[in-house]
């Protein structure tokens, strides 16, 4: 019996093996509770600005005096 050849191997044995990340799963609800949160915040700015023009004195928002208004008429 002979001596058996040796095999070629197919493994890049050069290369350093590189553990494998496991990605974070997205999490989904954490996404919709930012944007439900961002646009609370953007309603919250938007009332806050409309009720400060209303208690000055603005009408509506078209930022004129209710007093220059009325003196239009």
């Amino acid at each position: 019996m002979g001596k058996r050849k040796k095999k070629w191997t197919t493994k890049n044995t050069h290369l350093k093996k590189e553990k494998k990340k496991e990605g974070e799963p997205e999490d989904r609800m954490l996404k919709i509770a930012i944007w439900i949160i961002l646009a609370a915040a953007m309603l919250f700015i938007f009332i806050v600005v409309a009720s400060n023009n209303h208690i000055v004195g603005y009408d509506h928002f078209f930022s004129i005096p209710l007093e220059w208004i009325r003196s239009l008429k």
